[in-house]
């Protein structure tokens, strides 16, 4: 995290370089990046200067648990 830059990132290309891999093989799951984004914001990450804006307002994170 500290090397990221502190501007929007692609969260899917984050997921595929950290391996995030489902429970049922060996591929990054289609919402690698909602997992990759929940999981920092469950460990007090604030993840809001990597964010994408979109017409002013942050995207909703749709991810429930």
């Amino acid at each position: 995290m500290a090397k990221w830059p502190h501007e929007p990132v692609s969260w899917s290309a984050k997921a595929k370089g950290y391996n995030i891999r489902g429970k049922t093989n060996e591929t990054t799951p289609l919402n690698g990046a909602q997992i990759l984004k929940k999981f920092l914001k469950s460990q007090g990450v604030d993840i809001s200067p990597f964010e994408k804006l979109s017409e002013g307002k942050d995207k909703p994170d749709k991810l429930t648990v």
